[in-house]
């Protein structure tokens, strides 16, 4: 049985590429943007970077994989998890 990720959600500003204006992708957002509900079972952390409590030990902790709002709007995850879809 393959261990479930633990994704942390980044929230934030984007610049498209489209239309070149700012825009604020919110972790419903991101959720969505990068199909993870395709992993039921996995862990999601919310990221707040305006919240000390949040943010201690998410960046040195290798084994979460870090999701952040793309300009490009290709939003793809790891190879090694795409492979282990269920």
């Amino acid at each position: 049985m393959t261990a479930q990720p633990t994704f942390v959600i980044h929230p934030g500003y984007v610049e498209s590429r489209n239309d070149g204006q700012r825009h604020f992708i919110r972790a419903s957002q991101l959720r969505e943007l990068y199909r993870l509900d395709r992993f039921p079972k996995a862990r999601v952390i919310i990221y707040d970077h305006t919240d000390e409590r949040t943010t201690l030990g998410f960046t040195d902790r290798p084994e979460y994989v870090h999701l952040y709002p793309e300009g490009s709007g290709k939003y793809t995850l790891p190879a090694n998890l795409t492979s282990n879809e269920n």
